[in-house]
């Protein structure tokens, strides 16, 4: 079977209807068709055994920073019903609630699911799999679900082809699949000239006196709280 080279070209149209209009990254949207490179055994930087490029290619997905809101898109992406429990950047270093783009949180799933087959390699450097087992477990599980939500929400109809190859008897599926994608780099460009916040989720501390939700049970298997 011929293999199809990736192939990128920009267009101007839509195929799919956004969930997140009035977030504030909308304005970077920018689509662009996409050749899928879909064979079994294609190589690329994002594939195969663990090494020091491929790990640098997954951060740099994934690594995309904070930015604050005002109120006014807290309540445009329908988050006025718990403004009371969200957290904010201390005043010192600006204010305004804390956000982020959920494209980093689902790249940051895949991401994990993959370490996770090559556990042993990652097991020393990875947080996560430090974690006594259930919450390690629960960690997975959010991921998976959350990845399956991502692919409903999307329900991409484009349509898979099949070939045939030499010495394989039966239907061989066409991966290399083409398709309409926001531009993932353009994302994070935005997301660099406004992620200007130096604080990660993991380091902005409760402050006195804050507003709390009902503790979920999984934050008692956690040491620290985070």
């Amino acid at each position: 079977m011929k293999e199809l080279e990736p192939t990128v070209s920009v267009v101007l149209s839509s195929k799919y209807t956004p969930n997140s209009e009035s977030a504030p990254a909308w304005e970077a949207i920018q689509y662009k068709t996409v050749e899928f490179a879909g064979t079994f055994d294609l190589q690329n930087v994002y594939k195969g055994t663990p090494r020091p490029e491929l790990d640098e290619a997954w951060d740099a997905l994934i690594h995309g920073g904070n930015f604050a809101i005002d109120e006014d898109a807290m309540h445009r992406i329908n988050k006025s019903h718990n403004l009371e429990y969200a957290v904010k950047f201390p005043e010192e270093t600006g204010g305004g609630y804390v956000a982020g783009l959920e494209m980093f949180h689902q790249m940051h799933c895949v991401n994990f699911l993959r370490q996770y087959t090559y556990r042993e390699y990652y097991e020393n450097d990875i947080q996560a799999f430090t974690d006594g087992p259930e919450l390690l477990r629960l960690h997975l599980d959010h991921c998976i679900d959350m990845l399956r939500q991502v692919v409903m929400c999307y329900a991409d109809t484009t349509l898979l082809t099949g070939v045939w190859v030499k010495g394989y008897p039966r239907l061989s599926a066409d991966f290399n699949t083409q398709h309409k994608c926001r531009d993932y780099e353009a994302l994070k460009d935005w997301n660099k000239k406004h992620a200007d916040r130096p604080e990660s989720y993991s380091h902005i501390r409760k402050p006195e006196g804050a507003k709390e939700m009902e503790m979920p049970s999984w934050v008692a298997l956690q040491e620290d709280g985070y």
